[in-house]
């Protein structure tokens, strides 16, 4: 407001929260109110404005009043602020007579007996004795009734009708008398006189005296008003209690004074806010109403409506009392009437809804819609089901459906015409029978469209492919689901069958369909008569039990063309089902030298007898090869039972050699020890040297041994005579010499040319070698099958016992064979005790006959022929164990377990196997060896990084830590820690080994790893100890190794790095 309109300024102090709220408010409410004796003011304070406030008054008269007030006190929240009042400082020159009260007043102080007091002027005080009586139970009597009821007691009195009105209170079953005569004692004498009037105690009927009042009833308040505007409203006519203003809709409020004689003055004043008009009304407690006078407003009951339920329900409902009253009991409570005649229920409020005191308008208000909430609510309880039921099958399911035991807690009704029948009751009623209805529904519809509906339909399936995707629990899914459908597989037409209803018949077939096309197919990799084998089986099912099913493994065999494929569900139980395959079946070939056996008659025969009794394998033939493949347990004893045969009836021939003379000897002379003998079975054809035995080899190879024996038992010798005429006395004699040997000494005597050689024929005693290698220097170093006693060589070596006594082994045979000179020079040397390298050598050559020609035919070979026999060295798996191969700058062997051992010239970085060992010296460096710095300049930094991950600071010597590759071509990185060498002073060697141990241990299902020549550079290591070391422990692994995931151990030498490359050439 402008300060003109209020120019009478008082300074407020109080110690109240600046962070109150709305304390302006409460400061205008207290200085406007009586408590301050102030009037119309305006209070400056600006929000959080400390603990000083500025009042501002209309009147001087007023702010006079309020400072001669000795205490002031305002309460905030539950606190009592004392606040101390006091005149601005421009006006305390004011004189004394204006200025009375100018000074400070504080709480408690008294004022000065000078000082001028304000009287305020005197009020009529009005008569306050009550006038009105309230007579309680009414019973709904009207005016009428009340009227004479009141006129019948006051008999005899001066009082008329129209000296008292009476105001009817339904809600609350009274009515309140007011006697509006000038004497107000009319009210007393009711009261006296009514205890003794007839009616009043018939009807039970109690008289009271009604109170004074301290409230009222503000209606039809502006919107938007709040407690504090109105509180500040009527703080003007009458001091209001705090928190006195209560509101019980958005328009009406009622308003608590503390003076009940305040209210009198309050209703007789015409009320405006915010320029709207507004009722103010008298409001007891004890009536829990305000009183309207003439004005009362009637209060109706809320006109019924309509609510449409389920049908079945409502059958329900009218058939089960017990349900019905349910509903009626929850409805009552909310004063509510209903009327089931039909579906659409009535719903009507009774009469009781006007009969609730204070609250009845309120309920009147919200009866339609509490009703309505409620009779949800109740309904809601309730449930109904329909059950379709074919029109052509009615006839039959209602019997059963009536024997169901549904108890009286639902309703059954049949809707006939619509095809249906219904269950209705409270929901866990119908859901606990509603399960047994549709099952019973279900299965008699069923049972009626099966034996007029069902079809017949079949898919072509083979036995595996049904085991495979009907007997791993499809099957038994569909018969869960139809349980009435038939299913039937036959194994002689391969047809799996269904009888049933079409829907059930079509989902199935479709379902079993879409599980066939699921399954995964992989061609099986097998070798090539393998696969052929499979092909000729005229039963691949038994197979596929035989191999797969009997064994656990889920997987089909299906032949198609000149592929098998394996079928299964998943890619796992595929590579079981492969490995299995691999593992029980297999092939196994020989080569025929001779191809004309199998034109034999016996071959035939064998072949087929084989085919008629061992059914698990076949007997493929070419030109020069019989493969035999099948089953792994049975392949082995039909190649060897095959092999046999060609080996024994293949032609063959063996040559043996020896001196023309003794081949003469035996051809003339021993005739009687052998033609027997051979005789139908092979062909003996003698030529100058040879002995060549020819025909089967089954016989040849009986032979051989009868010719051998002949040919060590004869002995022949040269005589040369050199004396004059010698060689013509035997010329002339030699029948006679010829003939007489014969006779005498049973000896062939030839007469040689001095041109003719008497030697034995050393070319012929050259055995072919099964293996031989030749190194960079020319060393030559062969591996022979043959007898030590006849091997043509410079020198032999034997062994002996530590008594140099030739008794027995190796020793006694090169003794027997050397001959009494030999063992003479022994037993010198025993005599001795000393080795006699030269002489025995000598007498070996002499044993021998070696000579420089002989020398000259082994060693002295020309440099094709030792190619061509390098590159033709190789042996079978029977005769030894180690294969070699040569390509480039590489050489491999493979042991017998199957681990190739390769070396290599290249480096290290370049390599491409799974796995590359890497060498460091303990401090983990990478640029101080030569490996481990190539191969981090391949691989990169994170290399680095990756080992940093793993271990900080120094190593332990023979520590391996596994990394990934980075930008390597290999997988993996083992970082071995190698010590340095110290001259074979320490454990190095030992070290040496746990690493090569701990690396091919560690390799992880990785086929290949690659090692350089470990320790060898900087480390100082021995290059021949390496080498051999590593490649001990490479073979060591493989005949200890159980897992055959690793297939090949490579060394790399670098090409710079010759004298390594020397040491494992040797």
């Amino acid at each position: 407001m402008a300060t003109a309109e209020f120019p009478y300024t008082l300074c407020v102090e109080g110690q109240w929260d600046p962070r109150t709220p709305k304390l302006k408010n409460k400061l205008i409410v207290y200085f406007q109110s009586k408590k301050s004796n102030g009037g119309d003011c305006d209070v400056e304070y600006p929000v959080s404005g400390g603990q000083t406030a500025t009042v501002r008054f209309k009147s001087k008269e007023v702010r006079q009043r309020v400072l001669d007030k000795q205490t002031h006190e305002l309460m905030i929240g539950q606190k009592t602020v004392k606040m101390t009042l006091s005149l601005p400082s421009s006006e305390d020159s004011v004189p004394q007579e204006s200025t009375s009260s100018a000074g400070t007043i504080t709480a408690g102080e008294p004022q000065s007996e000078e000082k001028e007091k304000f009287e305020p002027p005197e009020e009529t005080k009005e008569d306050t004795t009550p006038r009105s009586v309230v007579i309680e139970n009414i019973q709904n009597n009207g005016q009428e009734f009340l009227t004479m009821l009141v006129e019948n007691v006051l008999k005899g009195s001066s009082v008329e009708s129209k000296d008292f009105s009476i105001e009817t209170v339904p809600e609350t079953n009274c009515a309140v008398v007011t006697f509006s005569g000038i004497s107000r004692k009319d009210a007393e004498q009711f009261l006296l006189s009514s205890p003794s009037n007839g009616i009043i105690k018939k009807k039970n009927m109690k008289v009271r005296l009604l109170e004074m009042t301290s409230k009222v009833k503000a209606e039809g308040l502006p919107p938007n008003s709040n407690s504090d505007l109105i509180m500040l409203y009527f703080d003007k006519f009458a001091e209001v209690e705090d928190d006195g203003v209560a509101f019980e809709t958005d328009q009406s409020a009622i308003i608590t004074f503390k003076n009940p004689e305040d209210v009198q003055k309050v209703l007789k004043e015409q009320h405006l806010l915010k320029k709207q008009p507004f009722r103010v009304l008298p409001y007891y407690e004890t009536l829990q109403t305000a009183l309207y006078g003439k004005d009362r407003p009637t209060m109706t009951l809320p006109e019924a409506f309509i609510e449409k339920i389920d049908r079945t329900v409502w059958h329900h409902l009218k058939e089960n009392r017990k349900s019905l009253d349910l509903v009626r009991q929850a409805m009552s409570g909310h004063f509510c009437e209903m009327d089931f005649q039909s579906s659409a229920v009535k719903i009507s409020p009774s009469q009781s809804l006007l009969n609730n005191g204070a609250q009845t308008r309120k309920l009147i208000q919200t009866w339609r819609e509490n009703a309505l909430s409620v009779f949800l609510a109740s309904m809601s309880k309730f449930k109904s089901t329909e059950l379709q039921i074919p029109k052509h099958a009615w006839t039959d399911i209602q019997p059963e459906i009536e024997k169901a035991e549904v108890g009286e807690a639902v309703t059954l009704v049949p809707y006939m015409d619509e095809g249906t029948i219904a269950v209705a009751g409270l929901k866990e009623d119908v859901n606990r029978i509603e399960g047994i209805l549709k099952e019973t529904v279900e299965k008699m519809t069923q049972r009626i469209q099966r034996e007029t509906g069902s079809k017949t339909d079949e898919i072509n399936m083979t036995p595996s492919i049904y085991k495979l995707v009907l007997c791993d629990g499809l099957e038994q899914q569909i018969c869960d689901k139809f349980p009435e459908m038939n299913i039937t597989y036959n194994v002689h037409s391969r047809k799996l069958t269904f009888y049933g209803l079409k829907y059930e018949v079509l989902e199935t077939k479709n379902k079993i369909l879409q599980a066939v096309l699921n399954l995964i197919r992989k061609p099986v990799e097998l070798h090539q008569s393998v696969l052929d084998f499979l092909h000729t089986k005229d039963d691949v099912e038994e197979m596929t039990s035989d191999l797969l099913f009997n064994k656990g493994i889920n997987v089909a065999l299906e032949a198609d063309g000149k592929r098998v494929w394996l079928v299964g569900k998943t890619d796992e139980a595929l590579n079981v089902g492969e490995k299995q395959l691999q593992t029980d079946l297999g092939h196994l070939s020989f080569n025929l030298e001779d191809p004309s056996v199998l034109g034999k008659s016996d071959w035939h025969d064998l072949v087929s007898r084989i085919k008629n009794t061992v059914t698990n394998v076949t007997v493929q033939i070419t030109v020069n090869q019989v493969v035999i493949s099948g089953f792994v347990d049975c392949i082995n004893d039909v190649e060897q039972e095959l092999s046999n045969f060609v080996q024994e009836n293949s032609h063959f021939e063996r040559t043996l050699k020896s001196h023309k003379t003794v081949v003469t000897f035996l051809k003339d002379y021993k005739k009687q020890d052998w033609s027997e003998e051979v005789k139908g079975k092979v062909n003996v054809d003698f030529k100058d040297e040879d002995i060549v035995i020819s025909g089967s080899r089954l016989y040849v190879s009986k032979c051989v041994p009868l010719f051998e024996g002949l040919l060590s038992s004869a002995h022949h010798c040269t005589m040369k005579i050199v004396k004059p005429g010698a060689k013509k006395f035997f010329k002339e004699k030699e029948l006679m010499w010829v003939a007489y040997a014969k006779t005498n000494m049973n000896c062939l005597v030839q007469l040689l040319d001095e041109y003719d050689h008497p030697h034995d024929t050393v070319q012929s005693r050259i055995i072919k070698p099964i293996y031989e290698y030749k190194t960079h220097e020319g060393m030559e170093i062969t591996v022979n099958k043959a007898d030590m006693c006849s091997f043509l060589v410079d020198a032999v070596v034997g062994v002996c016992k530590e008594t140099l006594l030739l008794d027995g082994g190796l020793a006694k045979a090169l003794s027997d064979a050397a001959g009494p000179k030999c063992q003479d020079a022994f037993k010198q040397i025993v005599k001795r005790q000393k080795l006699p390298t030269k002489k025995t050598e000598a007498a070996v050559k002499i044993v021998y006959g070696v000579s420089a020609l002989t020398h000259s035919m082994i060693s002295g070979r020309s440099s094709s022929s030792q190619q061509q026999n390098q590159n033709q060295a190789s042996s079978s798996p029977s005769q030894h164990q180690t294969t070699a191969h040569f390509q480039g700058a590489s050489q491999s062997f493979q042991t017998k377990e199957g681990l190739t051992i390769t070396l290599m010239k290249g480096n290290i970085e370049d390599t491409t196997m799974d796995i590359v060992v890497n060498t460091l010296s303990s401090d983990l460096n990478f640029s101080v060896g030569a490996i481990s710095d190539a191969l981090l300049k391949a691989a990169g930094p994170q290399l680095q990084v990756l080992l940093n991950q793993q271990v900080t600071g120094s190593a332990n010597n023979g520590a391996v830590f596994k990394t990934a590759g980075a930008n390597l071509k290999n997988k993996l990185v083992f970082h071995a820690v190698v010590p340095h060498w110290n001259q074979g002073q320490g454990n190095e060697q030992k070290v040496l080994e746990d690493i090569m141990d701990k690396c091919l241990g560690l390799q992880q299902q990785q086929s290949s790893i690659v090692f350089s020549a470990i320790g060898t550079g900087n480390l100082g290591f021995p290059k021949p100890l390496v080498v051999c070391t590593m490649l001990d422990s490479a073979f060591k692994f493989s005949s200890k190794r159980s897992s055959k995931h690793m297939q090949e151990v490579v060394f790399v030498l670098h090409p710079k790095d010759t004298q390594t490359i020397q040491v494992a050439d040797v």
